[in-house]
């Protein structure tokens, strides 16, 4: 497999900024498990004074699938809504270390900022919608996984799309925003958008970049 990486964001003792490789393995210390599951255990590393995480397949039965994700995030390194790939040696693949980590870690961050207000909060839920939207807009279309189930996934044998990315969106956006105060002209906003996410008619529900231009406007119109 071909790649074409940057390691710019690495502090390097060397002029190349080609992709890590198999020779650069026997550098790597681990530090942490930071996770683990049926297809892959996740570590973070020092290598040569970095950290960087890699991501290592444990279950051979699930190597197409591991694969397939390591080329759709390659096809999409332009962007900055893709984790950036560093490099990858037989079944590892080696990521850029983000060390906030996900999204579950926020009201525990923020507070460290002095992050507190509605437009301070409601600027991760329009990064959310960003996401959703490129996902959607790309070829690399996959559903957000979580513990949040639309109607249309209860239903044993019944078809469903993209669009339960959307029913979504309102509770993520509630959990991003909680204990807060919300302005009257926003929370108006929001529950008529949010409302119309929640339809139980999927073809009723907006799309991810109607959700995004609506949030925008709800951002412009805060003081």
């Amino acid at each position: 497999m071909n790649l074409n990486c940057s390691l710019n964001s690495l502090h390097l003792n060397r002029a190349d900024s080609n992709c890590l490789n198999c020779s650069d393995v026997k550098r790597m210390k681990p530090v942490k498990l930071l996770d683990r599951g049926i297809v892959k255990k996740v570590w973070l590393v020092d290598w040569d004074g970095n950290e960087i995480v890699v991501s290592k397949l444990t279950n051979p039965i699930y190597q197409s699938d591991f694969f397939k994700n390591l080329k759709n995030l390659l096809e999409f390194q332009s962007s900055k809504m893709v984790t950036k790939v560093l490099g990858f040696c037989g079944h590892s693949i080696f990521y850029e270390y983000y060390r906030f980590g996900n999204m579950n870690n926020l009201h525990s961050i923020l507070p460290k900022y002095r992050l507190f207000s509605f437009k301070s909060k409601f600027k991760f839920c329009i990064d959310y919608v960003q996401i959703i939207n490129f996902l959607h807009q790309s070829s690399m279309v996959m559903s957000i996984r979580g513990d949040l189930v639309a109607p249309e996934q209860i239903i044993k044998g019944n078809h469903y799309d993209h669009r339960i990315d959307i029913w979504k969106i309102p509770d993520v956006c509630h959990w991003i925003i909680k204990d807060t105060k919300v302005p009257s002209f926003s929370l108006k906003i929001l529950h008529w958008i949010h409302g119309r996410c929640k339809s139980l008619q999927p073809t009723l529900r907006p799309d991810a970049n109607n959700v995004l231009s609506v949030y925008q406007i709800v951002m412009y119109l805060l003081p």
